[in-house]
């Protein structure tokens, strides 16, 4: 399971890419690309560290949700989150 802050806002979600089975906690938490004519590259990152990338094949997946634009259906599972004083509980 991995747990991320994202600017105030926790997430937890399982270690596990629907993919090949590869450790997606390992990836890299980062923005999602989309297309922005209006810049050079026709690319801009929207939405910093709220998606995780596994390392394997660099599937992303939304943190909040779970869910991949590759294969929708392949969403990985997610787990509530809340913050008492200062721990973080995981309700898995």
């Amino acid at each position: 399971m991995g747990v991320y802050n994202v600017n105030g806002t926790f997430y937890a979600i399982a270690n596990y890419c629907p993919h090949e089975g590869g450790p997606l906690c390992s990836g890299r938490a980062r923005g999602l690309n989309v297309v922005d004519e209006n810049v050079p590259g026709d690319a801009v990152m929207v939405r910093d560290k709220e998606y995780i990338f596994c390392p394997w094949h660099q599937w992303g997946f939304e943190l909040a949700t779970g869910t991949t634009a590759v294969k929708p259906e392949w969403s990985i599972r997610t787990y509530p989150v809340r913050v008492v004083g200062n721990d973080v509980l995981v309700q898995a």
